[in-house]
């Protein structure tokens, strides 16, 4: 709602870009919690090990940051991913009635009674967020996301 009031004053409520940006704003914090729980992750002797070899910040980066932290960004990603598919109360505030995203045809449509296609929608929906979830558990350091301290072992 608050998110409403914004676009109601500023002029911007019923836009599609009021509904890009408010969507965006909601959902920017999951992929940066996951990048900073895997910037986390990295030992600093390995940063320390580059610097002694003579490695710049550019190769450091490239070297040893990007590939330990790639599973924590792909992670947020399908994260924010899944949880945007399935979002539709701040497009449910923030939209006009000149276009709908799928989510909010889906609840209209069980207000308005069920209709095939919702049904599908809705089933793949759920198939497009087990896959997701599936690829973090296979890919992603679970554990590490969920919060557990894996220095304790």
């Amino acid at each position: 709602m608050g998110l409403g009031f914004v676009w109601t004053f500023s002029g911007g409520l019923g836009t599609v870009w009021a509904g890009i940006l408010s969507h965006a704003a909601l959902f920017a914090a999951l992929p940066l919690v996951t990048i900073s729980v895997g910037l986390q992750s990295i030992d600093r002797a390995h940063l320390d090990a580059a610097a002694t070899m003579g490695a710049t910040e550019a190769i450091a980066f490239r070297t040893i940051i990007l590939p330990q932290t790639l599973p924590y960004s792909i992670s947020g990603f399908f994260f924010a991913m899944v949880l945007s598919f399935n979002e539709f109360i701040v497009m449910f505030f923030v939209s006009s009635s000149a276009y709908t995203t799928v989510t909010l045809q889906i609840f209209n449509s069980l207000r308005n009674g069920f209709t095939p296609t919702m049904a599908v929608a809705a089933i793949t929906f759920i198939l497009v967020s087990i896959l997701a979830f599936s690829a973090v558990a296979r890919f992603g350091d679970l554990p590490r996301l969920m919060g557990a301290d894996q220095t304790k072992s």
